[in-house]
């Protein structure tokens, strides 16, 4: 996994609970304390999910509210200052969400050893999107809090469940009919 989430990761921790708690939790994952990551360096997953879980553990939260946390950093700090051409003429939740696979896809084009996960759509009514996520990662559950995060960066509410491990629900508010 790239060192880009686990740096998003940190500014989730450092951001809500201070500097101290991650090092903590780096402590806690059998880390050094002042580890540093780099964007675009490949951090083992392993080494990933035991940070993710050191992070739970240390700040008595739970998978679901890390991802809610982590969604709404990553979409207000993150997308903002490294991926704004990404939200350039994107006026909703729907049309990020909609484009999350071709984001992925042109991002890691040139990134050695990127296997971001790939997302497809179906819809069950106009309002209604069921996203099939495919990764050997297994961290679907990172997704509802990140797909929340996309609502709240539009304003947006959305509601998100998880259906089983590859499908998440996505229930959009009515489109805004323009006149």
């Amino acid at each position: 996994m790239k060192g880009i989430i686990v740096m998003a990761l940190k500014g989730t921790v450092v951001d809500n609970f201070g500097y101290e708690a991650w090092q903590k939790s780096l402590k806690r994952a059998g880390l050094p304390p002042h580890s540093n990551f780099r964007s675009t360096v490949d951090v083992p997953d392993e080494t990933v999910v035991r940070v993710l879980e050191a992070v739970c553990a240390e700040l008595n939260i739970t998978l679901d509210q890390a991802g809610e946390a982590f969604g709404h950093y990553w979409m207000h700090k993150i997308v903002p200052r490294v991926y704004p051409v990404f939200t350039y003429n994107i006026k909703s939740a729907r049309q990020l969400l909609l484009k999350m696979d071709k984001i992925h896809d042109m991002v890691t084009r040139t990134i050695a050893n990127a296997r971001p996960p790939r997302f497809e759509y179906s819809w069950t009514d106009d309002n209604t999107l069921i996203m099939t996520y495919n990764s050997p990662r297994g961290l679907i559950f990172l997704l509802p809090g990140l797909i929340r995060g996309v609502g709240k960066y539009f304003e947006e509410e959305l509601n998100v469940r998880k259906l089983n491990n590859t499908e998440i629900e996505v229930i959009f508010p009515p489109e805004k009919e323009t006149t």
